[in-house]
């Protein structure tokens, strides 16, 4: 299951697994976020949390990070893995 959180004021949400599920995804509306740049300066982005609630029976801590990272990097360089 996905939930989205499209009101700009919610920056954090905690999903939760209902009987019959076995994972939650939830995702906040982007909101802006000063990062320090490799030269040292600062540069403003966008952002957006992820929160992943899953069934331990299921799915194991390893795995669910693994997938976290895979989907941060797919929205971080969108069209990178296209095969086009």
């Amino acid at each position: 299951m996905v939930t989205l959180h499209a009101d700009a004021a919610v920056i954090m949400a905690v999903p939760v697994v209902f009987p019959g599920q076995i994972c939650a995804l939830s995702l906040t509306a982007p909101h802006p976020e000063v990062v320090e740049t490799r030269d040292g300066g600062f540069a403003v982005r966008k952002v957006v949390n992820l929160g992943l609630a899953y069934d331990h029976r299921y799915v194991n801590g390893r795995e669910s990070a693994e997938f976290l990272g895979a989907l941060r990097t797919a929205l971080e360089t969108p069209g990178a893995g296209d095969p086009r």
